[in-house]
């Protein structure tokens, strides 16, 4: 049986078949949709296919979201203005 394996990975999604090359997409549902179309060209062909859908991780911790202990927040109006004023 052919398995076609659909994971999250650091810039989006991708396909993998087997242990070869994975095919990279940007969402979850391109690589899903290109998954089931290779399954079904490999089952024309009489092969036995499967889609194996990896969750995705949980979204961060709002308390992972700090630095030093203090929240992170955007800047004020006044704050806004004067960061935009400043060219490097």
């Amino acid at each position: 049986m052919s398995t076609f394996r659909v994971f999250q990975q650091r810039f989006g999604w991708a396909v993998r078949h087997g242990e070869g090359m994975s095919i990279p997409f940007r969402t979850r549902a391109e690589a899903v949709r290109e998954a089931n179309a290779l399954c079904e060209a490999l089952r024309l062909h009489g092969q036995a296919t499967e889609v194996c859908l990896d969750e995705p991780p949980d979204p961060p911790d709002v308390t992972e979201i700090t630095e030093a202990g203090r929240s992170l927040r955007h800047p004020t109006s006044d704050e806004a203005g004067f960061f935009q004023s400043v060219r490097l």
